[in-house]
């Protein structure tokens, strides 16, 4: 595909040609990751929610995260807890 060129309007717009956006899979609406790497601006098409949102809860300063083992470990006593809570037992 060929270069094209644009004018960005006072408002910061700039309009991507169909072609480019169907080359891509985008579509008006869709959310789109910008990156300037080296000068140049790169435009990605849809990304998941797991990659938008990847990195977005982190532990506080100095807390050490639980290993997926812990993680898994923690769980499987909240749901024995629960489901004892349930019967009556506690």
């Amino acid at each position: 595909m060929q270069n094209r060129f644009t004018t960005i309007t006072e408002d910061r717009k700039f309009e991507i040609p169909r072609e480019m956006l169907e080359c891509l899979g985008l579509k008006p609406g869709d959310a789109v990751d910008l990156c300037i790497r080296d000068g140049l601006l790169s435009l990605a098409g849809p990304v998941s929610v797991v990659e938008r949102s990847a990195g977005a809860l982190k532990p506080p300063p100095g807390m050490i995260p639980p290993s997926a083992e812990e993680m898994r470990r923690m769980a499987e006593e909240a749901i024995a807890e629960d489901a004892l809570r349930r019967m009556g037992g506690r």
